[in-house]
C-alpha cells in the first residue's frame, strides 16, 4: 500500500480512536437509515483496512460495525474527522 494512503488511514483511525468524529446532516441522514449510531461509524473507522482518495474525501473500506457488519465510509478530513456519507 502506498505510504500517502497509509499515513491517511493512520490519521483518520487515530481521530475515530479520540472521537473527533462530526457528521454532515446528509451522514446523519444515511447512518439513521442504516441502523447505524456514532459507535458503529467509529468502529468501521478504526477496523478499516483501505482510505481510497475521492476528491478532497476518502472512501474509507473494509471496516466493521459494532455489529460485525460492513460499513464503508466517505471522510473529509479536517480539525475533525468529518463523516459525510456512508454505506
Amino acid at each position: 500500500m502506498d505510504a500517502k494512503v497509509v499515513d491517511v488511514l493512520n490519521r483518520i483511525k487515530h481521530l475515530a480512536d479520540i472521537r473527533a468524529i462530526r457528521f454532515t446532516r446528509h451522514g446523519r441522514e444515511r447512518a439513521d437509515e442504516r441502523g447505524a449510531n456514532f459507535e458503529d461509524v467509529r468502529e468501521a473507522l478504526m477496523t478499516a483496512s483501505t482510505s481510497k482518495p475521492d476528491g478532497d474525501k476518502y472512501k474509507v473500506e473494509g471496516g466493521r460495525d459494532l455489529d460485525g457488519d460492513s460499513l464503508t465510509v466517505v471522510v473529509a478530513i479536517e480539525e475533525k474527522l468529518l463523516v459525510v456519507t456512508l454505506f
